[in-house]
């Protein structure tokens, strides 16, 4: 495992279980067992890890990391059929990890299932589908993540991360300012929502280190702006827990009848509001992991939710019942960013998992349960930490190549070279 042996994710901002019955005795959830078999791990002791990270398994069921740590685990305790089913189940899943470069594996690298694992691993490092560029944005260094489209006009609206900034580029290709950089009080942009009913243009922005002016410890803050689709007006600007520290607007979606929910992802939780209104808590805090992607079934009965850490979330309203789908062995739905339903599936923008992707996950007819993946493209080479996308003229319009990875070390600052002007896709549905 070495270094390939991270943590699950588990201090990205989430909360954890309630407290125990005694103050002294640790709560015995998920970041226990995965913590607990980490330092069996580090102490040799391959048993104890390996029961661990199969209680920890239990509470995640499927997570591939979970999924490694185990396997490796049960390679070192002497279960070398045990470690080849598991690693065989994370190949299923088209996931990537560089098994040849892990000592771990070391008494595994000559049976043949572990060869067929690695080469079935190695296919999926092969380009394919993911569509083709629609259009390109000028500046290399515009680190985009959330895209929107005016079905009224045709235009497209793409959100700056660095640039604190919203572009606007037209049916026939032409990029101009929507938003200049920090006006109005913008900071990092993140989720885009067209509400075109009503002409609103809808962002969720968040004070980073990565935007322009942002220090390395910037306090997290997020806030809801609302824009006249017309001449770019700002309508009103909304602060995500009435501006304390802590939060932020991660991303968003609008409601058939204008009601707007927001994902707080570092609080866990889903906020309601809307034009006019106040920002109100919807689902608690600590209900998710890290929620990123929302999207709506057309008739805005349910909202799916994609748990950056957990996976897809249905909320049912106005119950406000919160499940989460259950996927086949074969399935990840961990690392989701960008969430759209159409036609009783979801298509998924992945890049919290190797390769980076989009999948088409096609739900039973309750909407309550994934029952395949399609894998829509996988591996294309413009691929740089694909974000947000949306339906457009019978396609998804999809950021490609973010950039965000590029950030130094304290999220403050781009390198000089090597950044290519991001790549919107589009590709047909």
């Amino acid at each position: 495992m070495n270094k390939r042996m991270v943590a699950v994710g588990l201090a990205a901002g989430v909360a954890l279980a309630a407290l125990a019955a005694r103050a002294d005795e640790p709560v015995r959830d998920l970041a226990f067992y995965f913590k607990q078999g980490m330092e069996a791990y580090q102490r040799k002791d391959y048993e104890a890890s390996r029961e661990n990270f199969a209680r920890a398994l239990e509470l995640s069921p499927g997570h591939p990391r979970i999924l490694y740590n185990l396997a490796a685990a049960s390679t070192l305790a002497g279960k070398a059929d045990d470690a080849l089913a598991l690693l065989e189940r994370i190949a299923s899943m088209s996931l990537w990890y560089d098994l040849e470069a892990e000592a771990d594996f070391a008494s595994l690298k000559q049976a043949p299932r572990f060869r067929a694992v690695v080469e079935r691993m190695g296919s999926t490092r092969k380009p394919s589908g993911g569509g083709e560029v629609a259009f390109r944005l000028a500046a290399a260094d515009f680190i985009p993540e959330g895209i929107a489209h005016d079905p009224q006009t045709g235009d497209f609206f793409v959100g700056s991360v660095r640039h604190r900034a919203i572009a606007r580029i037209s049916k026939n290709g032409e990029e101009r300012p929507f938003v200049t950089q920090g006006r109005d009080g913008l900071w990092s942009v993140l989720g885009l929502a067209v509400d075109a009913p009503r002409r609103t243009l809808w962002a969720c922005s968040t004070a980073l280190p990565n935007m322009t002016g942002g220090a390395a410890k910037e306090p997290s803050r997020g806030a809801l702006f609302a824009w006249d689709l017309k001449d770019g007006t700002l309508r009103e600007r909304q602060e995500v827990g009435a501006g304390a520290e802590g939060h932020d607007c991660n991303d968003l979606t609008v409601s058939p009848g204008g009601d707007v929910y927001v994902s707080d992802s570092r609080k866990g939780s889903l906020v309601k509001t809307g034009a006019g209104r106040k920002p109100e808590i919807f689902v608690p805090e600590g209900t998710f992991g890290s929620p990123q992607g929302l999207t709506f079934t057309p008739d805005g009965t349910r909202l799916y939710v994609a748990d950056y850490l957990k996976g897809i979330h249905r909320v049912d309203l106005p119950s406000r019942t919160v499940t989460l789908l259950v996927v086949p062995d074969d399935v990840t739905t961990r690392g989701v960013d960008g969430l759209v339903y159409k036609d009783g599936a979801l298509l998924a923008i992945q890049n919290g998992v190797n390769p980076h992707r989009v999948t088409r996950l096609v739900m039973d007819s309750a909407g309550s349960r994934i029952v395949r993946q399609e894998i829509l493209g996988m591996s294309h080479p413009l691929y740089d930490e694909p974000t947000l996308g949306v339906l457009a003229g019978g396609a998804l319009h999809y950021v490609a190549n973010s950039q965000w990875g590029r950030f130094s070390q304290d999220g403050t600052s781009l390198p000089s070279e090597g950044l290519v002007p991001p790549a919107i896709l589009r590709l047909p549905l």
